[in-house]
């Protein structure tokens, strides 16, 4: 086989060819004697150690060295680490890589360009068209309304800048290849003809402009494009985006030397319309992913946000993750505005209404900071509450103790001195909240219509959370868990077991658990003891004991409103009697 590396410089045109080695070898600048390494001079932008090139005779294998200083780009996506097949292309700095096999026949009327080498072989006037579609694009680019209109004000560029031109258009590109014409042109008021779709395939194969010309000087090629009335040359360019394929396809009437030198015209509108579809697809690329960004950063933390977006939206597919899911409730802000809104005159009933909004901005603020600090995503907010999930997109073994984390410092700082909530928050130590967390599997992923990001999670742990959050009002305790995730906690965080529990609208069961926390910590801070006294009077509650249970109880300090709850369950207990057939659960008909 002839392969050979080839390298351009996309500026000057500069270039050099290596035929490939048959052992691993280093790519970068250096001594033009350098040893066991290929040079590429005219490109400073190279490290000296840039890659490493390794050929297992069917593929050609690149690999970025640790301290090169520039990327490598394949289809303008970064990459460290990937194969190339012969045809194939990447970009380093201000080079580009193809990895070409003269002996192979060309089976496509296409041929591999370099943009600069055509500027340099036509001349000045032909350069200054390129130069012209560039300035012309750039306020295109930055005052498009839409993408329709954008196209719409696109093609009169092109006319100019390609004027043997008949027709131009812009092509949709379906999943299986079959094409649709966006938007159309015919400079010379001719009827536009059908575009050709085997050249437009060709053009989405190679991954790079496709050209023919039918008539005279031409090589015949019977599997080529069919001609169309008085067609004489085509040209159509792919643009690449993800989640959409678009062309950019142009034929003439007269001929313009499309299959001779590289210096002909037809070389050169095939250079310009590749340079305007490649610009073209940097923009739309950019635009996507500003789009992107912007819907993603309601979700996820800068860090996360990244990752999503690397991931080419992989990371948003539905699919089944193991998840902790956690909601928040703000409690006590909406009664303190009410209070005042009945007391003040109009003028001072709005700035009160103001304070109270701006208290809760601050929350959220927290609550928020909190959640993407031990790397939560969250998944809504609704008025004073917040609904968050760990575990998803991205897989975490330990999601269950970055939810306690994030709760326990959501409370920490709520419930801190030194935290200044706003003029229109609670005095610290009347600030409360509920908090309910609960593990398991989950439907996650983009739950948005098209061309909307929506990240959200479904399953019956979804529901468990909200439940819990809710009955924290019940056992006036900042936090409630279910036993599944006290279960993946084990011995790393402080937790008692205070009720078997049926929760409303459910029907199986659950074991309740809360968090022993300190006191600067809206906690009352119980020691083990303490915490096995109440296990201990649960137990006899549960076993239908109520007289054991009550005396179990007294060593439980007052103070703790989980022993007030269960003492009031015991005392109607032992008033009322025990149920026929108690199971010791306490069911809750209200959430």
């Amino acid at each position: 086989m002839g392969l050979r590396l080839i390298a351009v410089q996309i500026h000057s045109g500069e270039s050099c060819s290596f035929p490939l080695p048959g052992v691993p070898t280093l790519v970068g600048r250096g001594s033009e004697d350098a040893t066991g390494k290929l040079v590429v001079n005219f490109d400073p932008t190279l490290s000296r150690r840039h890659f490493t090139i390794t050929w297992n005779g069917e593929r050609l294998r690149i690999q970025r060295e640790p301290h090169s200083r520039r990327p490598l780009f394949v289809q303008g996506e970064e990459t460290e680490d990937f194969h190339l097949v012969p045809g194939q292309h990447f970009t380093c700095g201000h080079t580009r890589f193809e990895l070409v096999d003269h002996e192979r026949p060309s089976e496509q009327p296409t041929r591999a360009f370099t943009i600069a080498p055509s500027f340099q072989g036509s001349g000045s006037r032909d350069a200054s068209r390129c130069l012209q579609a560039l300035l012309r694009l750039q306020p295109l680019l930055s005052g498009a309304r839409d993408l329709r209109s954008f196209f719409r004000e696109l093609l009169p560029i092109l006319e100019d800048v390609l004027p043997a031109a008949a027709v131009i258009e812009v092509l949709s590109i379906a999943q299986d290849e079959s094409c649709s014409v966006l938007e159309a042109h015919a400079p010379h008021g001719a009827r536009p003809p059908m575009p050709s779709r085997t050249l437009v395939r060709m053009a989405l194969d190679a991954r790079k402009p496709a050209v023919y010309e039918w008539g005279e000087g031409c090589a015949p090629n019977t599997a080529g494009p069919t001609l169309c009335a008085g067609v004489r040359w085509a040209l159509a360019a792919p643009i690449f985006t993800e989640g959409q394929t678009y062309a950019l396809y142009a034929a003439g009437t007269d001929s313009v030397a499309a299959c001779g030198a590289e210096d002909s015209p037809g070389a050169l509108d095939r250079a310009i319309l590749a340079l305007v579809a490649e610009v073209v697809a940097q923009y739309l690329q950019g635009r996507r992913v500003q789009r992107l960004e912007g819907q993603l950063a309601h979700f996820f933390s800068p860090g996360l946000r990244e990752v999503v977006l690397n991931s080419q939206e992989s990371l948003l597919a539905l699919g089944v993750r193991e998840v902790t899911a956690l909601f928040f409730d703000l409690r006590g802000f909406s009664r303190a505005t009410e209070r005042a809104w009945s007391q003040k005159t109009e003028e001072e009933r709005w700035e009160t209404f103001r304070r109270h909004h701006q208290a809760v901005r601050e929350v959220m603020t927290l609550v928020t900071q909190c959640i993407f600090e031990n790397e939560g995503i969250v998944i809504d907010f609704q008025g004073d509450a917040v609904f968050a999930c760990w575990g998803a997109p991205l897989a975490a073994p330990d999601h269950a103790l970055r939810a306690v984390t994030a709760a326990r410092s959501i409370i920490a700082g709520m419930n801190s001195p030194e935290k200044t909530l706003g003029a229109g928050a609670p005095p610290c130590g009347a600030r409360r909240c509920g908090i309910g967390l609960a593990s398991g599997h989950a439907l996650a992923g983009n739950v948005g219509v098209d061309g909307q990001i929506k990240y959200g999670i479904i399953g019956s742990c979804v529901n468990l959370a909200s439940r819990l959050e809710g009955l924290t009002k019940y056992f006036r305790v900042p936090c409630l868990m279910s036993g599944e995730t006290h279960r993946m906690l084990g011995s790393q965080v402080a937790a008692r077991r205070i009720a078997r529990v049926r929760p409303a609208g459910m029907q199986l069961p659950i074991d309740l658990y809360d968090l022993v926390l300190p006191r600067q910590g809206c906690g009352i801070e119980l020691g083990p003891g303490e915490v096995a006294d109440y296990e201990s009077a649960l137990e006899a509650f549960e076993a239908g004991r109520m007289e054991d249970a009550e005396r179990l109880l007294r060593a439980v300090p007052l103070e703790d409103p989980v022993r007030r709850f269960l003492n009031l369950q015991v005392e109607r207990l032992l008033f009322e009697g025990l149920p026929e057939e108690w199971d010791g659960i306490i069911a809750f008909t209200g959430k």
